[in-house]
């Protein structure tokens, strides 16, 4: 009898615990325990909504003497958590070798400053996201890493999202080619073809939960 009433105890005072850090009330866990769905809906309303990105497109934007140029890939990647964009976290991920310039020279060139036999992807780390305006501008901070090398980044741009719940995120940032140690290959024909250091990585996802 002495356990049943010990254990009665704890049970309450977990209930009281858990009610005060998930927000819910406790007239709202008392009749979800009376079904015996306290712990459902307690998981239920403190689980993030996971998305994933299920389309887009990645480019990448050079200034070179010769003319600028850019290169494009679909194989985009990656999650992100959150109930709403303000409280997104997550990553983005980006085949490297897949990207196309419209020149296969220059494509393999591209490749071997980027160093993809070892490091095939690039990949940002959402750490933060903020709405700057009503119509849907936001600033994103976080981390970049491609070769190898991360560095901090700030990304502008912009995020809505649609009736199913999926969010569609546009957004650019610069990265410093030499920050990132990627030197090799830049430069050719005595800097005749040389890419500035700065360049701008343009990314246009789609997310969703899986199943949507």
């Amino acid at each position: 009898m002495r356990r049943a009433v010990v254990g009665a105890c704890i049970g309450a005072m977990a209930t009281l615990l858990v009610t005060a850090r998930s927000g819910l009330s406790v007239t709202a866990i008392a009749g979800a325990s009376a079904s015996g769905g306290a712990l459902r809906a307690i998981a239920g309303a403190s689980a993030p909504t996971a998305l994933r990105v299920q389309g887009g497109t990645a480019v990448f934007r050079a200034a070179a003497r010769l003319g600028d140029f850019s290169g494009t890939t679909t194989a985009v990647g990656g999650e992100v958590t959150g109930a709403t964009p303000e409280r997104a976290r997550g990553w983005v991920d980006v085949g490297l070798d897949s990207l196309r310039t419209g020149n296969g020279r220059r494509d393999r060139h591209m490749r071997e400053a980027l160093e993809t036999a070892r490091h095939p992807r690039a990949r940002f780390d959402l750490d933060s996201l903020r709405r700057v305006s009503a119509d849907g501008a936001v600033v994103l901070h976080g981390r970049f890493t491609v070769r190898g090398v991360t560095r901090s980044a700030r990304a502008t741009g912009t995020v809505a999202t649609d009736a199913t719940g999926g969010w569609r995120l546009s957004a650019f940032f610069p990265v410093s080619l030499s920050a990132h140690g990627i030197t090799k290959g830049i430069s050719r024909l005595g800097g005749l073809l040389s890419v500035m250091d700065t360049v701008q990585v343009d990314v246009s996802l789609t997310l969703r939960a899986d199943g949507d």
